[in-house]
């Protein structure tokens, strides 16, 4: 008996707990990714064009894909384009592990960061904001009054 689509990605998702399964892209992921978040490509389990992250070390992989993504995005005007680029989409599959490092990515380079932090956490505390500055500033407030920045 076969397993669907969707049981096999349950399979696949069952037998990495603690990792991120993420789309592979034209793209591709920073080659340094491979050593530092030890990254699998799963040899033709559910899908053979997704690629298994480990979360053992969260920030040196957000950094490693913030990186990739702002090198490849940074000449992009769409935002719907950069916030669909492979890395953007790795980190928001991060969770709420990466709320506190989007939002000091935020604070200190800025960056587009809406997307992935209303995704996340299921809030919108810029809703009503025109301006970045101040949807970037009632985000920050809210890392701040959530504890997760200073």
């Amino acid at each position: 008996m076969s397993a669907t689509a969707a049981e096999e990605t349950m399979v696949v998702s069952n037998d990495f707990q603690g990792c991120i399964c993420a789309p592979t892209s034209p793209w591709g992921l920073p080659p340094t990714l491979t050593a530092q978040a030890m990254v699998q490509v799963t040899a033709q389990v559910a899908a053979p064009n997704i690629i298994v992250i480990s979360i053992a070390a969260p920030r040196d992989t957000f950094n490693e894909l913030v990186a990739k993504w702002r090198r490849d995005t940074d000449h992009i005007s769409s935002i719907t384009k950069t916030v669909m680029h492979p890395c953007y989409q790795t980190i928001m599959a991060m969770g709420r592990p990466a709320v506190p490092l989007i939002l000091e990515e935020l604070r200190d380079r800025g960056g587009h960061w809406f997307w992935a932090l209303r995704f996340i956490t299921q809030q919108n505390p810029a809703d009503g904001c025109v301006e970045f500055d101040a949807a970037r500033g009632a985000w920050l407030e809210w890392g701040r009054r959530e504890s997760y920045i200073s």
